[in-house]
């Protein structure tokens, strides 16, 4: 893939994971506090749980992306792998449930620490945040910097990859939410 390529498919990953979590916020408040009985998080848990990590993955990508930027600013070169993967085997699944083996710590569970603003403002922040992060990553310079998912053992991923696995996330968690709809129609 070219970094013109790169550049583009994450933008529309980025914009696939706002469209999709953004339109949970429109169903019925019954239905997004609706607890399933195996102890699992209801949708507003679950949407608030995705901007707990946003907060933590943001923090990352924007360090990374500083790296770049200065790197870049110092006219240090880029050289672009001819192989370049961005969505390397050790990512492919991330948006799949059941999937990844990783104890997902305290500050990011959404019952140790309740909602205290408007989440769905806080998605669109954090979504367009890291939208204009990338876009200023053209050119191949979010592949500058790589750093360590400890998510799975994934290990060293550049900003892109970064960026991907935060939209993966989402998605991930939207089909639990999906998950939730069917356990509620089918149980009450």
């Amino acid at each position: 893939m070219t970094p013109q390529e790169v550049h583009a498919a994450v933008s529309q990953e980025l914009t696939s994971a706002h469209d999709r979590v953004h339109a949970w916020f429109f169903h019925p408040p019954l239905v997004r506090a609706w607890l399933p009985r195996d102890d699992r998080w209801s949708i507003d848990e679950i949407l608030h749980h995705i901007t707990l990590t946003n907060h933590y993955l943001l923090i990352l990508i924007d360090k990374a992306t500083q790296k770049s930027l200065n790197a870049r600013a110092r006219g240090e070169q880029l050289v672009w792998p001819i192989d370049y993967q961005l969505i390397p085997v050790a990512l492919q699944d991330a948006n799949v449930l059941q999937t990844f083996t990783w104890h997902r710590p305290d500050h990011m569970d959404p019952r140790l620490h309740p909602a205290t603003g408007d989440v769905k403002n806080l998605m669109r922040t954090q979504l367009s945040h890291c939208n204009d992060l990338l876009g200023s990553l053209e050119g191949g310079w979010g592949n500058w910097c790589k750093t360590t998912m400890s998510v799975n053992a994934i290990g060293k991923i550049d900003v892109y990859q970064y960026i991907v696995f935060f939209c993966k996330h989402i998605h991930r968690h939207c089909a639990q939410m999906e998950a939730n709809v069917v356990a509620m129609n089918i149980n009450g």
